[in-house]
C-alpha cells in the first residue's frame, strides 16, 4: 500500500481539526458597543491625573444600588485607564464633614456617577444585570460646568459564564466590575507624562 495517499489524507484530516478548533476559540469581548459617549470635551487636553470619584447620583430616591462596590468597581476601572482615583475613605470623610468643594482635595478631576437604573430582576436566575448609568468627568475648576467627558451605559452585562468559578459575592462583584469596565472602555486613555507620575 501507498503511504503517500494516507500521509496526504492524514494531513487534511489534521488541517480540518486545526480549524474546527480555531473556530471554536471565543472572540475577545469587545467593549463599549453598549456606550454612548455624549460629550467630549477637554479632557485629552487637560489630561488629569487625581481623580475623586465623587458618591454617586441616583436618579430616583430609593434605587437599590451597591453604591461602595460600585465605586471601588469605578476606581479600579479608572487605573486600568491610567488616572489615579484619591482614596474613597479619604473624599467620603471630607464630604459626610461638610467641608468638601470641588478641588479643595488637590484633585485634577471629579468622576461623578449617574444611576439612572439598576435592574437585579434577572440575577438570582440568569446572573444578569440589567443597568443605565452615566458617567461625566468635571474639572473642578468649573464645578457643575460642561463636562470634561461624559458617557452613558445602557445595557446588559451577563456572568452566566462565570458562574462556579467563584462564590456568590465574588461573582457579584465581578458583575458589578464589568458594568463600571464596559461605562469606562470608551474614556480616553490619560497620557502618562515623563517625571509627572
Amino acid at each position: 500500500m501507498d503511504p503517500a495517499p494516507c500521509r496526504s489524507a492524514l494531513s487534511s484530516l489534521l488541517l480540518l481539526l486545526a480549524v474546527g478548533a480555531v473556530s471554536c476559540q471565543e472572540l475577545p469581548k469587545q467593549r463599549g458597543r453598549q456606550v454612548a459617549v455624549l460629550v467630549e470635551g477637554d479632557l485629552e487636553r487637560l489630561n488629569p491625573a487625581d481623580v475623586v470619584v465623587a458618591p454617586l447620583e441616583l436618579a430616583e430616591e430609593g434605587m437599590v444600588v451597591p453604591q461602595l462596590t460600585l465605586r471601588r468597581a469605578i476606581q479600579e476601572a479608572l487605573v486600568r485607564r491610567h488616572y489615579s482615583p484619591l482614596g474613597l475613605d479619604f473624599v467620603d470623610s471630607r464630604v459626610i464633614e461638610a467641608n468638601y468643594t470641588m478641588g479643595s482635595l488637590g484633585e485634577e478631576a471629579v468622576c461623578l456617577l449617574v444611576v439612572h437604573d439598576w435592574d437585579e430582576r434577572y440575577w438570582e436566575t440568569g446572573r444578569i444585570l440589567e443597568v443605565d448609568l452615566e458617567m461625566r468627568l468635571l474639572d473642578p475648576a468649573l464645578g457643575s460646568g460642561p463636562p470634561l467627558w461624559a458617557a452613558r451605559f445602557e445595557g446588559r452585562v451577563d456572568v452566566t459564564g462565570e458562574q462556579g468559578r467563584m462564590t456568590e459575592p465574588a461573582l457579584y462583584r465581578y458583575a458589578v466590575d464589568e458594568v463600571a469596565r464596559e461605562l469606562a472602555s470608551r474614556l480616553p486613555v490619560r497620557q502618562t507624562v515623563p517625571g509627572r507620575d
